[in-house]
């Protein structure tokens, strides 16, 4: 599923479409779109929009809905599942910027229809859990997830505009070939934690909100011009469905570690100190070990007096032997589950696990060293 690519080898649009070369034949979580291109149609330009929001004109269309952006129309059929794209002939690099903006609206509707929503927020995944920063612009979502990372060895999937989708009883969260300025395009998922609301504040603070202020915030933050009656009615269920299943917080803060403690206490209850003791704890393999490639198979071989101590080689799988060979230097569990993600797109929860039953496995072997 995700975004299918039809008809791109004539035009000169690579640029514009390079963010979703990752999101091609994806796994079934997110819908499907299929993004065809098409020449420019002339007979548009002397259509009268119905209504216009920021940038973007809306047009009655037959068997759909048309829209357009800085002379870029875009036609989405009635269930959601293909745009059209008309690309001027003469095209210009900043039209091929906004193909990829039209293509984001698109693809709102497409969420919306699937039961879900694409959030203004940026991420950070902890474990195996993701915390949505929200807020206006400037109000400091990429700071305080920059925070997390440096304190919590968080990381990013998306700083700008990932997708929340249902699956079975639990929502979660889903890179999108939209991500702001920082261009992190990571094709994974997670469960999500929890939804913040960033203020800035001289004192840090958190409050839970209740599911009133909390479908209030996320539906005005998050607003999608209601092409349909139907569409209007979607938007609505899902957003309050989120507030029903997710806690919802507002932060105020400053730029600072404390900021983190503050928030993390309020989702997680545990000791701010013995939590980041534990995340900040390093792993390297040990240099008496080597890794041979022997006819497919991945062996830890031990050398020199080492061998002496065992009595048996080591047997790794391709996931196993790029884990070891990312340990030839100091490095923590959530550095290892990023680069699993990065590598191989398992979703986070299944990359964590991996990750800790490798260690799990070298620990109970003497294989690596832990380095506080």
């Amino acid at each position: 599923m995700g975004f299918r690519i039809i008809n791109k080898d004539n035009l000169n649009i690579d640029r514009a479409i390079y963010q979703f070369s990752r999101f091609v034949d994806k796994d079934d979580l997110l819908p499907e779109l299929e993004i065809e291109f098409l020449p420019e149609n002339k007979d548009y330009y002397s259509l009268k929009p119905v209504s216009a929001i920021n940038n973007y004109c809306f047009y009655s269309a037959d068997n759909g809905y048309l829209f357009s952006l800085e002379g870029i129309f875009l036609h989405l059929n009635s269930d959601f599942t293909h745009a059209g794209v008309y690309c001027p002939d003469d095209m210009s690099s900043s039209q091929q910027f906004y193909i990829s903006y039209i293509l984001m609206l698109a693809y709102k509707y497409t969420m919306i229809a699937n039961g879900g929503f694409i959030i203004h927020a940026s991420t950070a995944v902890f474990g195996s859990d993701c915390i949505c920063f929200c807020g206006l612009s400037g109000a400091g979502k990429s700071t305080q997830t920059s925070l997390w990372e440096k304190h919590l060895k968080t990381w990013s999937m998306n700083y700008d505009q990932p997708c929340i989708l249902r699956h079975g009883s639990e929502y979660l969260v889903h890179g999108s070939p939209w991500s702001g300025k920082e261009h992190m395009f990571r094709n994974c998922f997670s469960p999500l934690k929890a939804i913040v609301f960033v203020q800035q504040s001289p004192v840090n603070s958190v409050e839970r909100l209740t599911k009133a202020e909390a479908f209030s915030l996320l539906y005005l933050n998050n607003y999608v011009y209601p092409i349909s009656e139907n569409c209007e009615q979607k938007y609505t269920e899902n957003i309050h469905s989120v507030t029903e299943h997710t806690p919802v917080y507002r932060l105020n803060c400053t730029i600072s570690e404390d900021a983190v403690e503050v928030l993390y206490k309020a989702l997680y209850k545990n000791d701010y100190h013995k939590e980041k003791k534990v995340v900040n704890m390093t792993y390297s393999t040990k240099t008496c070990f080597e890794m041979k490639n022997i006819a497919g198979d991945f062996l830890l071989i031990p050398r020199g007096n080492s061998a002496i101590d065992y009595s048996a080689v080591l047997v790794l799988n391709e996931t196993g032997a790029f884990l070891w060979r990312e340990m030839r230097t100091p490095v923590t569990i959530s550095d290892l589950v990023k680069k699993l993600v990065d590598k191989f797109s398992p979703s986070v929860e299944q990359a964590q696990t991996d990750v800790e039953r490798f260690i799990d496995k070298m620990l109970e072997n003497e294989l690596i060293d832990v380095h506080e």
